[in-house]
């Protein structure tokens, strides 16, 4: 398997998606790495990505249980972002709700930012 550049795990690029996606397509949800379920997060392509490549509905069928599994691990996504993009006043409520597992904050806030860009 073609390993992601660090850079484009940051950004979420379209070569990172289509990379996660095909690894998910082969292998399945639980082969996707932490980091991957963090990229598939932050990305704000990977939802249209997933649902053309496979169409499935990952907000639906998955993103619940990738941050669950992100939760389990303690994984602090924070990283998986550039400095230049964060904003930690507006994404700070998004990583303390990931934080403390509260999973219907966590898609609420996700939702919220989709609608709202």
């Amino acid at each position: 398997m073609k390993k992601i550049p660090s850079n484009a795990q940051h950004s979420g690029s379209p070569q990172a998606n289509e990379a996660i996606i095909r690894k998910f397509s082969k292998k399945g949800f639980h082969a996707l790495t932490l980091e991957e379920l963090a990229t598939s997060l932050v990305s704000e392509t990977f939802e249209q990505d997933f649902k053309r490549q496979t169409g499935l509905d990952w907000k639906r069928e998955f993103q619940v249980k990738a941050i669950e599994r992100l939760n389990q691990a303690n994984f602090d996504a924070k990283w998986m972002m550039r400095k230049d993009k964060l904003s930690e006043d507006k994404d700070a409520p998004l990583f303390e709700a990931i934080r403390k597992g509260q999973v219907e904050r966590v898609v609420d806030i996700l939702y919220r930012s989709t609608n709202n860009p």
